[in-house]
């Protein structure tokens, strides 16, 4: 398989060189523009950090959980250092990271997730159906999230003998496909919702 370096003109601007194929396959650019113009963040300046390169950032970010949010983004900008070598003087600087994704909100990553998340598996997909029905399992876990007051306050802390938990936890439900194992719903609630109570919620998505 062959390269071939393109040609990057001096004024190009540091979001305009990425492209993160791997992520946009799955998630379309389209899809994410639509989302970001439906919640309303598309934003009118032009940013080191607009929308569409902090959702896929964010991303990123879970895909690569074991990284910094700096070594996110230098992996994800990996291929433009083939082509600019110059990148590492534009690249966002650290505290722009957390900035832009308190303008996202979250609504946009969870309309995102509702448009793109769906069953994969096909007729011939192991394990996927049985007698005409697809198989899906819900499952559940408890996840713990930043000490702030306001999770605090919202998702609340187990409470034992020596105290409460030192983190506030999240009742977090998934409703997954057996056959591929992709999660095509989920939710989250306080701490003292129950995982069954979750769990029914969830058949909103079984057909």
């Amino acid at each position: 398989m062959g390269y071939r370096i393109r040609q990057i003109e001096p004024e190009t601007k540091f979001n305009e060189l990425l492209s993160i194929e791997a992520i946009t396959r799955v998630v379309p650019l389209v899809k994410i523009q639509a989302v970001l113009g439906e919640c309303g963040v598309e934003g009118q300046r032009e940013r080191r950090l607009p929308g569409w390169l902090t959702v896929v950032f964010c991303i990123g970010m879970n895909l690569l959980s074991e990284l910094s949010m700096s070594g996110v983004m230098e992996h994800l900008m990996r291929g433009t250092r083939l082509i600019h070598p110059s990148d590492e003087e534009t690249a966002p600087s650290s505290g722009a990271y957390s900035q832009a994704r308190a303008r996202l909100g979250a609504k946009v990553m969870e309309r995102l997730f509702k448009a793109v998340c769906r069953p994969l598996g096909r007729a011939d997909t192991p394990g996927a159906f049985a007698y005409g029905l697809r198989l899906v399992a819900l499952d559940g876990s408890v996840d713990e999230v930043p000490d702030s007051a306001a999770n605090s306050a919202y998702f609340g802390r187990a409470s034992a003998k020596r105290g409460d938990s030192a983190f506030p936890q999240v009742q977090c439900v998934y409703l997954c496909e057996c056959g591929t194992h992709a999660i095509f719903d989920a939710a989250f609630w306080p701490y003292a919702v129950s995982e069954r109570r979750g769990g029914f919620r969830l058949l909103r998505s079984v057909q």
